[in-house]
C-alpha cells in the first residue's frame, strides 16, 4: 500500500514539473480597478497594522497592491514560478497605485518554500498566508498546505479564494477548464468537501466561508439587477454552487 502511495505521489511531482510556467497576458488592469472596492471592503474587517504577508502563487499580485496601496505598514512576500513574475507583478502594483517598497517578488516554486524560510530567504511565521485562486494548481493540495502550516502559529490566518466545483454538472465546469490546459496549466478545482479535507488534513479549520463578491459586479446580469440583494446572496450561496463553479473565499487558523 505505502508503494502504491509513492508511486501515485511521484506521478503528481512528475506531472507538475512538466507544466510549461508560462505567465501570460490574461490579466486585465481594468478588471482589476473595478474588484478594488469590494476588495478593500473584505479586507477591511481584518487588522493589517504592521502585518505580513506571504501571498503564494502570486501571479499579478492583486491584493498585494491594494492593500499596500491601503495601509502603508503591511509588507508582503509575494511567490510565483512563472518567468517574468518580478517585472510583471512590479508592473501590476504600479498600475494600482501599491507601495512596491513592501513587497518582496521572489520567483520560486510552492513546495520550496519550507526551505526557503529555512534559508532565511522567506520569514519562518507570517500573520497571514494569502493563496488567491493558487491552490487548484497544484496537485498535492493537502501537501502544500502542510508546508504553509509551518509558518503561521495561533495567531496567524490563511485566506484562501478558490474556484469549487459544483454538486452536479462538474464534467461541464471541467471542460470550462480545458482551455488552460490545454497551454499547459495545471487546472484542478475540486468539490467543497475535497477542499475541506485538505484544510483539516493539513491541520486548519475553516473559521469562515463565504462566496467572492468581488466579480459579480463586473458584468451585472439582468438576473442580478433585478433579484433582491438577499435573495441574490442566497442564491449565490446555496443555489448557484449545486450546478455552476463558485468561488469562495475561507479563513483559517490552526486547528489547535
Amino acid at each position: 500500500m505505502r508503494q502504491n502511495k509513492t508511486r501515485e505521489t511521484d506521478s503528481l511531482i512528475e506531472e507538475e514539473r512538466a507544466v510549461r510556467k508560462e505567465f501570460g497576458k490574461s490579466f486585465d488592469f481594468q478588471m482589476a480597478i473595478k474588484r478594488k472596492p469590494v476588495i478593500e471592503a473584505f479586507w477591511s474587517n481584518f487588522d493589517l497594522d504592521n502585518k505580513s504577508f506571504l501571498d503564494v502563487g502570486s501571479g499579478h499580485p492583486v491584493i498585494p497592491a491594494i492593500l499596500t496601496a491601503m495601509n502603508p505598514t503591511v509588507h508582503f512576500d509575494c511567490v510565483d514560478i512563472s518567468p517574468d513574475f518580478e517585472k510583471e507583478a512590479l508592473a501590476c502594483v504600479s498600475a494600482l497605485g501599491g507601495g512596491a517598497d513592501r513587497l518582496r517578488l521572489i520567483t520560486a516554486d510552492f513546495y520550496d518554500i519550507g526551505e526557503l524560510s529555512e534559508r532565511k530567504i522567506l520569514n519562518s511565521r507570517y500573520d497571514y498566508i494569502l493563496l488567491a485562486e493558487s491552490l487548484h494548481h497544484s496537485l498535492r493540495k493537502k501537501e502544500l498546505l502542510a508546508i504553509l502550516v509551518a509558518l503561521m502559529d495561533a495567531r496567524s490566518q490563511m485566506i484562501l479564494v478558490e474556484p469549487v466545483l459544483p454538486i452536479f454538472g462538474r464534467r461541464k465546469a471541467y471542460l470550462e477548464s480545458a482551455g488552460a490546459r490545454e497551454m499547459g496549466y495545471i487546472e484542478q478545482p475540486v468539490s467543497m468537501t475535497q477542499y475541506m479535507s485538505a484544510i483539516r488534513g493539513a491541520g486548519l479549520k475553516a473559521v469562515s466561508m463565504d462566496y467572492d463578491t468581488s466579480r459579480e459586479d463586473l458584468v451585472p446580469s439582468l438576473k442580478r439587477r433585478m433579484t433582491p440583494k438577499f435573495l441574490y446572496r442566497l442564491y449565490r450561496r446555496r443555489i448557484r454552487p449545486m450546478y455552476a463553479s463558485t468561488n469562495f473565499i475561507f479563513v483559517c487558523r490552526l486547528d489547535r
